[in-house]
């Protein structure tokens, strides 16, 4: 009997030959199975192995590209490290496969991505707190765009802008040119009023300007003297108060005695829209002081109640049905700070013209109307801050921070009064408007941006 026999069968494949030879007696089928089972997780390990490598590779890029795009400041560092030890946030991870042939990985720890310790950061704010964190809302100079070539706008989106000024100063005017921008963009632009009928409603004058009917009807929703806030099923863009003064006493109070008088106004006719869509912008209009009409009349409250742009239209020439006239918009505050102009400065004209019988043209510019007319030949304009973003890099190639820089270097030229920090906040608002227009600008694969060619 064999003796390497075992009693329960295992083994009596094999024989004990001479010198110790152990001889396998299995069927070939048999060892070719086991070869090609040994062949194939071999070429899984290998194929573990490489996509192991790639991945890591794949790591290690991301994470350096993020750096570069956007490297940490040394308090970022420093508080990574802090929240990192504390567990409250993990390290960036890359697992590196260590040999081939095994599943064997090595654990590389790096300093967290700037996107990673902000919501980290803010996770713990709202544990410390227990109120969510919300960023307060930036507010750009982007609504009310002039009908000219400066690139200039009136109105900050998304917050509350005014205007106030003697009867007949084109103010119902001015918020009906702003709703027809609105409207004709596909906005929903809601007008609560308190005054008197006009024999010329917003709606009639709207379409007047050349808003199709049909718009205006789907788009722009003229509510009289309100009770209350309707439940509206579509977004609120633009809301238009006319006017703060009769307001005020539609919710039942004094607007020279009653400083809740504007909030209250605010707190029903705006503020629940604007929950439905933050970026709601607000027009509210006003009459003067009786005795003074360059200052806003009622409580001192309304003059520090909208917390944007406020300015006073105040008549040059008069028009009437068949003529043309226009007026000035004074800047009386700005506290967005990217009104390049001063208070009591001019910041454009408004002018309304019906002469030609048919259409009312109703236009917001920078110049007096008719001056442009009147420029004497060879005399170029001053470039708008679009037209400086472009103009320093045609012919360049320059990194985003050299092309904020020559922004600002050419705006000081412009406007030699304004501030570092005004100066740097219209720069980067021009060269965002830039980057948005398709075909414009353009970055190349080091980031440097350069004008595309026309």
């Amino acid at each position: 009997m064999n003796s390497s026999a075992r009693d329960d069968g295992t083994g009596n494949d094999e024989f004990d030959g001479p010198d110790g030879v152990v001889v396998d007696f299995r069927s070939e089928s048999d060892l070719v199975q086991d070869i090609e089972a040994a062949h194939a997780e071999a070429l899984e390990l290998e194929e573990w192995y490489q996509e192991a490598l790639d991945t890591a590779a794949s790591d290690i890029n991301y994470w350096q590209e993020q750096m570069d795009a956007d490297p940490l400041s040394e308090a970022e560092e420093d508080l990574a490290l802090e929240m990192v030890e504390s567990e409250a946030l993990d390290a960036y991870q890359i697992d590196h496969p260590t040999r081939l042939g095994t599943y064997d990985t090595r654990r590389e720890f790096r300093m967290p991505l700037k996107a990673d310790i902000l919501a980290a950061v803010r996770e713990k704010s709202e544990s410390l707190t227990g109120v969510p964190f919300e960023i307060p809302q930036s507010y750009s100079l982007t609504t009310g765009r002039f009908n000219d070539d400066s690139g200039n706008a009136l109105f900050y989106a998304g917050t509350d802008n005014s205007v106030f000024g003697a009867e007949s100063t084109y103010k119902t005017w001015l918020a009906c040119w702003q709703s027809a921008q609105a409207v004709r963009n596909r906005q929903h632009v809601v007008w609560w009023n308190f005054e008197p009928p006009s024999p010329t409603p917003p709606r009639e004058r709207i379409i007047g300007m050349g808003v199709p009917e049909v718009l205006a009807d789907m788009y722009f929703h003229f509510i009289d003297k309100p009770a209350y806030v309707p439940n509206f099923r579509m977004r609120i863009d633009l809301v238009i108060i006319d006017a703060l003064d009769p307001a005020i006493g539609f919710v039942g109070k004094n607007s020279t005695t009653d400083a809740v008088g504007p909030d209250r106004v605010a707190d029903m006719y705006i503020t629940p829209l604007r929950r439905a869509n933050p970026s709601l912008t607000s027009l509210i209009l006003d009459h003067p002081n009786k005795s003074d009409e360059t200052k806003e009349g009622g409580h001192t409250r309304k003059q520090k109640f909208t917390q944007a742009a406020k300015y006073r239209t105040a008549m040059v020439e008069r028009s009437h049905k068949g003529t043309a006239g226009y007026a000035k918009i004074i800047l009386v505050k700005d506290n967005g700070g990217d009104i390049q102009h001063l208070p009591n400065d001019v910041v454009a004209f408004i002018a309304v013209d019906s002469s030609g019988g048919g259409l009312t043209d109703v236009r917001v510019t920078a110049q007096k109307p008719g001056e442009e007319r009147s420029t004497p030949a060879g005399k170029k304009r001053p470039a708008s801050n679009r037209q400086i973003a472009v103009g320093v890099l045609r012919g360049k190639t320059l990194t985003d921070e050299e092309w904020q820089d020559s922004v600002v270097e050419k705006l000081r030229e412009k406007f030699p009064k304004h501030t570092q920090t005004q100066l740097g906040r219209n720069a980067r608002q021009a060269r965002y408007e830039v980057k948005k227009e398709e075909g414009t600008v353009e970055q190349d694969d080091s980031g440097m941006w350069f004008v595309v060619t026309e």
